[in-house]
C-alpha cells in the first residue's frame, strides 16, 4: 500500500462520521412540521459540500511526497469539517422543536468554524499544489468571506448567501473536476 492508501482511509472514516452525524438529523430537518427553508438549505449545502470533498481526496493520490504537515493539512481539512457538522447538528436532533431556533442560537458558531475548516482545506490545496493563487484569490478569498461575515453578522441575508454559497460551492466543484476527467 501507498502512503495515499494508508492516510486516505484516516481521512474516509473522518468524512463517513461526518456524514454520518447529518444523516442522523435528516429525518428531522425535513419534517413537515420542524421545517425550515434556510435551515435546510444550509444543511443541505453542507451535506453536498462533504460528498464532493469526499469525492476530492482522491486527487491527492499524485502527491509525490508525504511529510508531516501534508498529513496535518490532509487530516485537519475533514477534522474541520466533522467540528462543523457537530455544531450544525444536535446530538438529539428529534428533541429540536424548531430548526430555525436553532440555527439561529448556533450560526455564529457554525459560520466561523466553516470559515476556519475551509482556510484550512485552501491552505492544504495551494500547499499541495493543485491551485493557483488565481484561483484562491478569485474564488477561495470570496467563499471564505462569506464565511466570515455570517458568523460575524448573522442575519437572512448573509445566511441565505452562505447556503447559496455552499450549494454553489459544491456545484463548481463537481464541474470542475468532471472537466478534469
Amino acid at each position: 500500500m501507498t502512503h495515499f492508501e494508508y492516510i486516505s482511509i484516516a481521512g474516509s472514516i473522518v468524512y463517513a462520521l461526518t456524514l454520518g452525524r447529518l444523516m442522523t438529523a435528516a429525518p428531522y430537518v425535513f419534517k413537515r412540521t420542524m421545517f425550515d427553508p434556510l435551515f435546510a438549505a444550509i444543511y443541505s449545502g453542507f451535506f453536498m459540500l462533504q460528498l464532493v470533498l469526499w469525492w476530492v481526496l482522491w486527487g491527492m493520490r499524485d502527491v509525490a511526497e508525504w511529510d508531516f504537515f501534508t498529513y496535518f493539512l490532509f487530516m485537519a481539512t475533514p477534522l474541520g469539517y466533522y467540528l462543523c457538522a457537530y455544531v450544525l447538528v444536535s446530538d438529539e436532533p428529534k428533541a429540536i422543536e424548531s430548526w430555525s431556533e436553532h440555527y439561529a442560537s448556533i450560526s455564529r458558531l457554525f459560520a466561523g468554524t466553516l470559515a476556519v475548516a475551509f482556510m484550512i482545506g485552501s491552505v492544504r490545496v495551494n500547499y499541495v499544489g493543485d491551485s493557483t493563487p488565481e484561483i484562491f484569490l478569485r474564488f477561495t478569498l470570496p467563499v471564505i468571506a462569506v464565511f466570515t461575515m455570517a458568523a460575524v453578522r448573522p442575519n437572512i441575508y448573509t445566511n441565505s448567501l452562505l447556503a447559496i454559497t455552499l450549494l454553489g460551492f459544491s456545484i463548481l466543484r463537481v464541474i470542475g473536476e468532471s472537466a478534469q476527467g
